[in-house]
């Protein structure tokens, strides 16, 4: 009998080790397959350029594809909607395959060193002075119309045609449908975000790039020079009217509104 029972607690105690190895093992190879689970790397939507995109192109949906790859393998300057994008212009030569970047790509308008990249050819960027009381007053924006007027002095005619050594300010309308592009703040009115970008607070400019024809510049330059007193006015986008002006001196207003000293007195 004390033989039969010394097998039997040897059998339960042989069951016991089995089954307690049996759950160790389950137990090892959920951990186990859990494991692998755990350490999959988040992924999130990146732009990736299509196919090879040349500089100063505008870029369109097709120039792009969106992928998911790993966070570790996403540059904080990355691209990551195709929106973002389309629209911009190339600052250099794109390849098929990279990630777009931030500073690859311009937006048009936007002020900055890489102006030079939305210029039409045969164009020129100017920086005129926002002296004037429409620029002071924070309304311009790049993509704006607008036409310039000038006052200056010139010598004035004598009663016998002649010139004398006096002068007189003769105010005349000098370019007509100028776009601008950019409106460039002080630097104390720029604040940098974290992605690298200028985000604008609003005031008055210190200056507003205009792209005009060679010829235009070097009068708007000479105009500047010689003391020439500036006043900017916005066009609505749609008008392309090419207006007829006289230009205006003294003796225009007199003649037009009769002041006389005769009907003065």
């Amino acid at each position: 009998m004390k033989q039969r029972g010394g097998c039997l607690w040897l059998l339960v105690g042989l069951f016991l080790a089995i089954l307690a190895g049996g759950l160790a093992f389950t137990a090892m190879l959920k951990a186990t397959s859990a494991q692998p689970a755990d350490q999959v790397e988040t992924r999130a939507p990146v732009v990736v350029v299509a196919r090879n995109v040349p500089p100063r192109t505008e870029l369109k949906a097709e120039d792009l594809i969106t992928k998911d790859l790993p966070l570790s393998a996403i540059p904080d300057n990355a691209v990551r909607e195709q929106k973002s994008a389309i629209g911009k212009i190339t600052v250099s030569d794109l390849v098929a395959g990279e990630i777009l970047l931030e500073p690859r790509i311009a937006t048009p308008g936007e002020p900055g060193p890489r102006v030079a990249f939305k210029v039409d050819p045969g164009k020129v960027v100017m920086a005129f002075p926002a002296d004037d009381l429409m620029s002071r007053a924070g309304v311009l924006m790049p993509g704006d119309i607008i036409d310039i007027l000038y006052s200056i002095q010139v010598p004035k005619s004598s009663s016998k045609g002649s010139s004398s050594n006096e002068t007189e300010t003769v105010t005349f309308w000098t370019l007509q449908q100028i776009p601008i592009t950019a409106v460039v703040l002080p630097a104390d009115a720029r604040k940098p975000s974290k992605d690298g970008s200028t985000n604008t607070t609003g005031g008055p400019p210190e200056s507003i790039l205009l792209a005009v024809d060679p010829q235009d510049a070097l009068l708007l330059k000479y105009l500047k020079d010689t003391n020439g007193i500036a006043d900017i006015v916005l066009r609505a986008r749609e008008d392309d009217t090419e207006y007829e002006t006289e230009p205006i001196n003294r003796k225009h207003v007199q003649d037009q509104y009769d002041l006389t000293p005769e009907r003065l007195r």
